[in-house]
């Protein structure tokens, strides 16, 4: 999966958790400053079948103590053997498996 999100300054910092709050090793990271001055991020984290069913992509402005919160849910597997997964939040989470319906049109 991975989690997206713009418009931050300073650089925001990103963490995923599971569903008890324990941090989990993202697979990669990156961060751009646009010509606006603001930074985007995309972090990645690999899901296996069964491995983690809740969990949440934080993004963090230290200085002005914001947060930003993502909450997935994998329920399981659709009728088509696809994940069925339900997000919502602030940020964008892109997964071949967990499309919004705006992403699904």
């Amino acid at each position: 999966m991975v989690c997206r999100s713009a418009g931050w300054f300073p650089e925001p910092r990103v963490l995923w958790r599971d569903q008890s709050g324990q941090n989990l090793t993202p697979l990669s990271g990156t961060s751009s400053k646009g010509k606006d001055g603001l930074f985007e991020i995309e972090n990645s984290i690999i899901i296996y079948e069964h491995s983690h069913q809740n969990l949440s992509c934080w993004i963090k402005n230290n200085l002005l103590n914001q947060v930003k919160e993502l909450a997935v849910f994998i329920s399981g597997e659709s009728l088509d053997g696809g994940t069925v997964c339900d997000a919502s939040g602030f940020i964008r989470l892109h997964s071949p498996d967990c499309l919004s319906p705006q992403d699904k049109m």
